[in-house]
Parts: structure tokens; sequence; C-alpha cells
């Protein structure tokens, strides 16, 4: 409630950005980067190995950082 209108806007591009990845990127990213999971943790949630779950969360980053700044 007390964001700024620029703020609010740039949450609602990375909410759309987010809606356009795959589940399994956008699940490992969200368990990354908004609930704060380590590494090892977002593997074993995801059912996958570490280097999955990094490149995942990698290749959700470069997608979200493309896809917010093409806004």
């Amino acid at each position: 409630p007390g964001a700024s209108p620029e703020d609010r806007a740039v949450l609602a591009r990375v909410y759309a950005a987010l809606e356009e990845l795959p589940v399994d990127e956008r699940i490992a990213w969200t368990l990354r980067h908004v609930e704060g999971e380590r590494l090892e943790a977002v593997a074993r949630l995801c059912g996958c190995s570490l280097a999955t779950a990094k490149r995942r969360i990698s290749v959700a980053h470069e997608k979200l950082e493309r896809l917010v700044s093409d806004d």
C-alpha cells in the first residue's frame, strides 16, 4: 500500500514477466529470490540436481531482465 506509483509499475512488470516463464524456471527463481532459499534447498524442493537448479535460476534471471527492460 505504501509503494510509490513507480514501484508499483515495476512490480507489475516483474509479475507479468514471471507469468511468461516456464513453470520450472519460475518456481526455481521465486524460491531463490523471493523466498530466499539456499541453492541446495531450491534443488531439493524442485526435485532436481544443484546444477539444474542453478541453470533454471540463471535462465529465468536473464529472461526476466529482458522482459522487464523491454517494457
